[in-house]
């Protein structure tokens, strides 16, 4: 086993998931028979099976694979150190397909820097070997890396090259997620009549092809776009195309995660009965499919929607149970919305006490986490309901502050509200 290792993947359990990480890992490295000092390379697979299992018990089916697709990265890395010591055009080849998965990983499991190294190499290689296929393919995935990282001028350079090259060779596939690409830079940018050209070119491609897959891709990317233009009704019918696409392939998250983002598209529509249902179809389905996350963000959203249809009971219900995900999940940015949410229930049940201790809970976790956007709004429902509570100089305090960050965020429609709250406090002082 290549040194260090088996420091490297109880260092990554213990990241994700803290003391249970390290506790699985010893059990599991016990139940193959070895100790985590004698894990051979060949152990790997069944470890990071075994793990998946444990962790999928426990956690669910998204941090489950976060955590084996972070174990099966050492294999694979190995096994690249060893094409590397004898090359050839085949080993190159090997090389170069090794090396797209470990990229891929290293994105999935948030390594960036490291996952736009993997695909320059493999830039490198495709250009060495003279394939026109592989170098679009891996310019595209270049291009994906970098916008991850937010580099978008980059990202912009690298698809348009991967699309030229893909257009002169007729690589149809290729074109498409170029095309698909440079949409998502587009979009990223504010420029969303641009990418809805890139976009529906691209879609226009894979559906001649009967890529399922990527089509179904397209219509969601069309469906986000439109939502930000407030064209809902078309928003809409690119997510329920997608939904359609996604439950037609087996894609079981992207289908709940759809689900979730028709519901937030009634939110904005104010059909609260409608968002709700969508909201609830995603968190039973994430219930079944075992993923957590997505059900805890779920449930979050119909807590939102039952407290504006004013069922009360229903939206704490589902508050609570969306926090208790949350913690357990570890995820703080999470728990911090829920907690500013559940504050604003309570709020609006008249129990104003309680309603401050949420609020100043979620105050804590944004401070420490530094989201100044969703700290000023906490802020300023902290200090309006505080103000129900005639503790006014602290009112006024906490409204300043989120003045404060609304006006060095250039919020001008936020920090004017604050500004009317505040000068309300003072009035009546």
């Amino acid at each position: 086993m290549p040194k260090g290792i088996s420091h490297k993947i109880e260092e990554t359990l213990r990241e994700e998931l803290g003391e249970l990480g390290e506790n699985i890992f010893q059990k599991q490295c016990k139940q193959i028979g070895t100790i985590p000092s004698e894990l051979d390379i060949e152990d790997l697979d069944e470890l990071a099976d075994n793990i998946y299992e444990s962790v999928r018990f426990f956690m669910g089916v998204e941090k489950a694979k976060v955590v084996k697709e972070g174990i099966r990265k050492y294999e694979l890395l190995n096994r690249l150190k060893k094409l590397k010591e004898d090359t050839n055009e085949i080993k190159e080849r090997k090389r170069y397909n090794l090396l797209m998965e470990i990229g891929e990983i290293s994105l999935t499991i948030g390594e960036i820097e490291e996952a736009v190294s993997y695909f320059e190499d493999m830039v490198d290689i495709s250009q060495e070997l003279e394939e026109d296929e592989k170098v679009v393919d891996a310019l595209e995935l270049l291009a994906k890396a970098h916008l991850a990282k937010g580099d978008h001028s980059k990202a912009e350079e690298l698809a348009e090259e991967a699309h030229r090259l893909a257009e002169k060779k007729n690589y149809q596939e290729g074109e498409g997620k170029a095309l698909r690409r440079k949409g998502e830079v587009a979009w990223r940018r504010g420029e969303f009549d641009e990418a809805i050209k890139h976009f529906n070119t691209g879609l226009d491609i894979f559906q001649r092809q009967d890529n399922v897959e990527e089509s179904a891709s397209l219509h969601k990317n069309l469906g986000d776009v439109y939502g930000e233009k407030e064209n809902y009704e078309v928003s809409l019918d690119h997510y329920e195309k997608s939904v359609k696409m996604f439950e037609e392939t087996g894609f079981q998250h992207e289908q709940v995660v759809l689900l979730m983002n028709m519901g937030v598209i009634y939110s904005l529509k104010k059909d609260w009965e409608k968002a709700a249902e969508y909201y609830d179809q995603s968190q039973q389905l994430s219930d079944e499919y075992e993923f957590p996350n997505t059900r805890a963000w779920s449930l979050f959203n119909l807590g939102e929607a039952y407290t504006y249809l004013e069922e009360y009971t229903n939206a704490e219900e589902v508050l609570r149970e969306s926090l208790s995900l949350l913690k357990k999940q570890h995820d703080p940015f999470g728990k911090a919305g829920v907690q500013m949410k559940y504050g604003e229930l309570l709020r609006e049940k008249g129990n104003y006490e309680k309603a401050e201790e949420y609020f100043e809970e979620s105050i804590e976790t944004l401070r420490e986490i530094e989201v100044p956007r969703y700290l000023a709004d906490s802020l300023h429902e902290l200090g309006n309901t505080q103000k129900e509570l005639g503790k006014e100089e602290k009112a006024k305090e906490n409204i300043r502050e989120a003045i404060e960050i609304y006006d060095s965020l250039g919020l001008e429609d936020r920090k004017e509200v604050g500004e009317e709250d505040l000068e309300d406090i003072e009035v009546g002082d």
